[in-house]
Order: C-alpha cells, then sequence, then structure tokens
C-alpha cells in the first residue's frame, strides 16, 4: 500500500502540470535539462519519481532519456542510490517514465537528486527531510466522559500533514492484538515550531470499541500500546515557487513520518474500562 501511495503521489504532482498527464518537453532556458516530479517519503520504503526530458526549442531533437542517470546522495554522508526507469504505457498518451529504487529516506537529512548523461552538466534538486520533533505531554485528567490528554510535539518547522492516535490492544477472551488508528487530520490550527492538541481519550474510547466491533462498556479489553503518529512535510510544499531544483523544472520536495509512545497512567486505563497490559516506561 505504501508503494501505491507514492506511486499515486507522482502522477497526482504530474497532472497538475498537465491537464492531459503529459510535461511539456519544451524549456525556454537552454540550460534546463529535465522535469523532475517526485516525493521523498518517509512512510514508504520504495521512492519513486516521474522524470521527463526537455528541450531548448519545439523544433530540436528529442533526446528522451536513454543513457539518463538518475542518483540521490545524502549530502552529509555521500551515500548515492542509483534509481531504475520503470516506463507506465498507456494506449492514449505517451510513456510515463518513473524512476524507482528501494530506499527509506531519513529525519533531519538533506537529499541531492542528479538527473543527467555521462559527461552532461545536468538537472539537480534538492529537498531536506525534517527533523525528529520531541514530544512532551502533561498528565492524562477526567473521567470516562472528558478523559483526555494535553500533548506537546515541539519543534515542528512546517504544519502536519497527518496527525494519527494509534491503539494497540488485546481483544477480550484471547490474545489476538489489534491496531486501531484515530485520526486527527491535519490540526489546521497549529502553529509552526510546536503542535498542541489534546488526545481525547473519552471519545477515541467510541472509535476503538467500535472497530472491534463490541459494545462501548464490554470489559475485558486489554491495552497494550499508544502510539502518536505525525507526518510533517518539508518547506518546498508551503512554498508558491520552491528553488531547490537547478537547470530543470517541476516539483521535489520530502514528507517525514514520526512516531511516539508512552505509557497511560493505571487509573486512566481504568476509567476507560480496559485492562492495563502496557509495557513499562
Amino acid at each position: 500500500m505504501n508503494r501505491l501511495r507514492t506511486i499515486a503521489v507522482v502522477l497526482m504532482l504530474a497532472a497538475l502540470a498537465a491537464c492531459d498527464n503529459v510535461v511539456e518537453p519544451v524549456s525556454e532556458g537552454v540550460q534546463s535539462r529535465y522535469v523532475v516530479y517526485g516525493v521523498l517519503d518517509m512512510r514508504s520504503d520504495q521512492q519513486v519519481f516521474r522524470i521527463e526530458a526537455l528541450r531548448p526549442t519545439i523544433l530540436a531533437e528529442d533526446d528522451g532519456l536513454d543513457g539518463v542517470r538518475v542518483v540521490l546522495s545524502d549530502t552529509e554522508t555521500g551515500q548515492r542510490v542509483g534509481f531504475r526507469d520503470s516506463v507506465v504505457t498507456r494506449s492514449d498518451a505517451d510513456p510515463i517514465h518513473l524512476f524507482v529504487a528501494d530506499f527509506l529516506p531519513e529525519s533531519g537529512r538533506t537529499y541531492s537528486l542528479d538527473i543527467s548523461r555521462s559527461g552532461e552538466l545536468g538537472t539537480v534538486a534538492t529537498t531536506a527531510v525534517p527533523e525528529t520533533p520531541v514530544l512532551l505531554r502533561d498528565e492524562a485528567l477526567g473521567d470516562v466522559s472528558t478523559l483526555s490528554q494535553t500533548v506537546y510535539v515541539v519543534g515542528v518547522n512546517a504544519r502536519p500533514e497527518n496527525v494519527t492516535v494509534i491503539y494497540t490492544v488485546a481483544l477480550p477472551g484471547g490474545e489476538e492484538e489489534r491496531k486501531v488508528p484515530v485520526s486527527y487530520g491535519r490540526i489546521t490550527e497549529a502553529a509552526v515550531g510546536d503542535l498542541v492538541f489534546p488526545i481525547k481519550y473519552y471519545a477515541d474510547r467510541f472509535v476503538v470499541m467500535n472497530m472491534l466491533g463490541l459494545d462501548v462498556d464490554e470489559p475485558g479489553v486489554r491495552l497494550r500500546r499508544i502510539d502518536l503518529q505525525v507526518d510533517i512535510p518539508s518547506k518546498e510544499w508551503g512554498q508558491t515557487l520552491p528553488n531547490n531544483i537547478t537547470r530543470g523544472h517541476g516539483f521535489f520536495a520530502s514528507v517525514g513520518r514520526y512516531s511516539f509512545t508512552w505509557r497511560l497512567d493505571d487509573a486512566s486505563v481504568s476509567t476507560l474500562g480496559w485492562i492495563d497490559e502496557q509495557a513499562g516506561e
């Protein structure tokens, strides 16, 4: 599913550039070489970019992508990853070149994408994956109808794309575990720098029990783990005209995924009507 989602994002970005999903292959400047559409995504262990060749005028010969090398480099460590060309064909459109590599980007790293032929000064695109933020939290307070806990995700440099609380529970009378995600959406009121919001355990309890197919007050559910998952986009997403592509055009950015876990206190778990089987801090 992660791989399909990544490919879908690339194709969606390409569609924004041209209604017929064909990138315009003409560049006014002779220094421009390629068009790149892609996102380095920590949510997937496979990265996919769409790339098209440019030509300086409409009369110039189209060299296509024969002999083009696509290499991603970590600007700090020098680690290099080569991408392979995977052509997608459709009967009603020109072929689409998707360059693919099995690779998982890391938080806080800056990556440089080089698209070129041998001896050519090609296109270079860079993006910095957001740094890992820090999680702080207040005590959980309230009764079964109000129980909540304020959390602080500190060091968020862009508005989070998605915030999800994941409850890992064991079903009554057995050892089968289920992970139940509860989406908090984008939390659009969050300010850049810190993400502050309450985890509404009293409301999440209804979602979890419903997803398990149980009545909300049915006993025997055992809480094993609570995780907070936050997706943070790189700065390019918030820029009208990103300037991180040299000698080329398109859109190149990144998305970081960050997960945190903690132990909910025994009294709060009991308030929810669950049994505490969480691991220690």
